[in-house]
């Protein structure tokens, strides 16, 4: 998993808050997964609402964490060797927010072809105002609820590889915003010719799943790579005949429309919105191979409830995928029993091929360890 950067449990792997870009070395805290925000005692606090414009300050004040012990904000650092490490704040020191929610603390940085540094973090599934001091929104020109309030709490360097000033773009309406309705356990990942990728679990028809976006850098803009989950239905009723699926809540499949933003990389239909699982990758080979291997929880065959992991390679950055057999796999990668997109590793010889690849190169005296996933 190129997401193992830290620990050796799944909830380790939510995270990278760590990026090495050419000797030099950007992080966000203590660049370890859920320690990546700089915790702030009330002292603290009270000279951050200080900063605020007075409006602010009695609601900042009155707000419902201002007496908790569990208050963040990002400190960004960089690190060049033989030179005296830099940090700054993003946002400045009165973008505060509560961490009782973990997933507060989750926070994830890369940096693009061009040099621009891309963070995310902050939010559980969909950004919460009530998590952040009052006025802080504010101060960045973003409304709290209704039109106008952020999808995504993303934010993206206004100068190449200088981490003192960043620009937030995360509103719904913004055309560099990442193009889903939320996102958590967000990581990047980049091939070597730092073409930039972006996934983390999602909701697709109600259900929740597994995104994946490509960045076009001179169009500053994400992409989705995915598919309609409609069609992973669709197409294990066609295979099978049946009355796809067990019933949720009494009731048969009913699908909700399409829309854009729930283009999914990866989702398996279930009686549950909740995917349990969480430990997943993606990661470029030394050929530039883009590998994807994620654990699934959903009804496979004669309706029975599995958890199973599905497998898949691109040789064009993200346009085609295949199973590990060669045989061309479409999106999005599911569990279900749909022929089309089906990738699960029980099938098409895929555990039997890595099984048998693994043996060879130990017989052969090679050290199949795991690389450094923060070097390319």
């Amino acid at each position: 998993y190129r997401d193992s950067r830290a620990g050796e449990t799944p909830n380790d792997r939510a995270y990278s808050p760590k990026v090495i870009s050419d000797g030099v070395t950007y992080q966000v805290g203590a660049g370890i997964p859920w320690h990546s925000a700089e915790k702030i005692d009330k002292a603290q606090l009270e000279e951050a609402i200080q900063q605020l414009p007075e409006e602010f300050q009695s609601a900042a004040r009155a707000w419902k964490y201002a007496n908790s012990d569990m208050l963040f904000r990002v400190r960004i650092s960089r690190h060049e060797a033989g030179k005296e490490a830099t940090s700054a704040l993003l946002g400045g020191e009165w973008l505060i927010f509560d961490g009782h929610d973990v997933k507060m603390t989750g926070w994830t940085i890369d940096i693009d072809s061009d040099g621009y540094l891309h963070l995310t973090g902050g939010m559980h599934n969909q950004p919460n105002p009530e998590n952040y001091l009052p006025g802080s929104w504010e101060m960045m020109g973003l409304k709290r609820n209704g039109e106008g309030a952020p999808s995504a709490m993303y934010w993206v360097s206004k100068r190449p590889r200088d981490i003192t000033e960043f620009e937030f773009v995360g509103q719904k309406d913004n055309p560099r915003n990442m193009p889903t309705d939320g996102m958590n356990y967000m990581n990047f990942v980049r091939d070597k010719d730092d073409s930039t990728f972006l996934y983390g679990r999602i909701t697709a028809q109600e259900i929740q799943s597994w995104g994946m976006f490509k960045y076009d850098a001179p169009g500053r803009a994400w992409h989705p790579v995915g598919g309609d989950a409609r069609e992973v239905v669709a197409d294990a009723r066609e295979a099978t005949g049946e009355k796809l699926f067990v019933e949720r809540t009494g009731k048969s499949w009913q699908p909700k429309p399409f829309v854009p933003e729930e283009t999914v990389f990866a989702w398996a239909w279930q009686p549950h919105f909740y995917n349990y699982i969480r430990g997943w990758g993606a990661r470029f080979d030394p050929t530039n191979r883009l590998h994807v291997r994620l654990l699934l929880h959903g009804l496979g065959e004669d309706n029975r409830m599995l958890d199973s992991t599905v497998y898949a390679w691109s040789d064009d950055l993200g346009k085609t995928f295949h199973r590990a057999d060669g045989s061309e796999v479409s999106l999005p990668l599911t569990i279900n029993p749909s022929p089309k997109h089906n990738a699960d590793v029980r099938h098409h010889a895929s555990a039997l091929r890595w099984n048998l690849w693994v043996s060879l190169l130990r017989e052969a005296g090679y050290d199949v360890t795991e690389p450094d996933p923060l070097e390319f």
